[in-house]
């Protein structure tokens, strides 16, 4: 008798994606959007398994920061948003908004201040045109905010807000 498969190599590999890379994104994000949280958060968890090196790596990434930010599991979610950071770096989109949403986690955490108005000047340093960069600076100036003020003048804006 034969000892390995047909489906696949014997040993420690991974088994073959469970479904196409766009399927479990979209099923994923139709759960995110639909409440479900545990069972996009579990989803956007088998993507980056499987498809990790695809281009909604790191939208998928983010989202599962996200989630536990929404969950106000905000440890967890400030190495989610650095993951965006440091593993998907080119992404224009993603990494802006990981880093103004780690800034916001770590504002919400207790002793973390500090740590937030760091992350929230890198980003308008880094990306200073952008919503990200307009709402990182109130966070740091605003009322309720760390009354920090913006590293360089408020970015002009750049295009209308729109909800996400």
């Amino acid at each position: 008798p034969a000892v390995g498969s047909a489906s696949g190599p014997a040993g420690g590999t991974p088994a073959a994606p469970p479904i196409s890379a766009t399927d479990l994104y979209n099923n994923a994000d139709r759960d995110e959007h639909g409440g479900n949280l545990d069972l996009a958060l579990q989803e956007f968890s088998d993507f980056l398994k499987y498809y990790g090196d695809k281009p909604q790596a790191a939208a998928a990434q983010f989202y599962i920061g996200f989630i536990h930010y929404g969950q106000k599991d905000y440890e967890t979610a400030v190495q989610d948003f650095q993951n965006v950071v440091d593993k998907y770096p080119d992404d224009a989109k993603r990494v802006p908004e990981a880093m103004y949403y780690k800034g916001l986690s770590l504002e919400r955490m207790t002793g973390h201040k500090t740590e937030a108005a760091e992350e929230f000047k890198t980003l308008i340093k880094e990306f200073p045109k952008g919503d990200n960069a307009d709402k990182a600076c109130k966070e740091l100036q605003g009322p309720q905010g760390l009354g920090v003020r913006c590293p360089t003048a408020a970015p002009a804006k750049s295009a209308p807000k729109r909800k996400n």
